[in-house]
This record gives C-alpha cells, structure tokens and sequence, in this order.
C-alpha cells in the first residue's frame, strides 16, 4: 500500500515536471521568434538609417542652402494666399 502510493505521488511528480518542460520548451521557442524578428527589424532600420545618409551626405551645403531658400520663399507664398 505505501509503495503504491508513494508511486503515485512520483508519477504525478513526473507529470507535473513534464507539463512544465512542455511549457517552457514552447515558450522558448516564441521567445527565439520574437528575437529573429527583433533582429531583422533592428538590421532594416540600420540599412534604412546608413541609407538615409548616405543620400543626404551626397548633398552639398549649397544644395541644403538653395532648399532652405525655397523652401522659406515656399512658406511666404502660403501666408500670401490665405
């Protein structure tokens, strides 16, 4: 009788560290997806960023200059009309 029980409170035992290997085997499995996709997300706003200025650093500080006066002759057009 006391073997038998104390079988059971083994088994049971084994059962509730099996469910729980279970969970956190899939739980690391979500955690490695969501790592993958935080690394490509980060990796495309790096390319994205190195891009970025690499184009604006083929522009001269005249360019920017000449922009800068468009763009405020631009504006006082805009409070011209309205």
């Amino acid at each position: 009788m006391m073997l038998n029980l104390v079988m059971s409170v083994d088994d049971r035992n084994r059962k509730a560290l099996e469910s729980r290997s279970l969970a956190d085997d899939e739980r690391i499995t979500f955690l490695e997806t969501q790592l993958k996709e935080a690394k490509y997300i980060a990796e495309d706003a790096d390319r994205k960023y190195d891009e970025a200025r690499t184009d604006f650093g083929s522009y001269s500080f005249c360019d920017s200059v000449c922009f800068s006066g468009c763009l405020q002759h631009a504006e006082l057009q805009n409070k011209s009309i309205y």
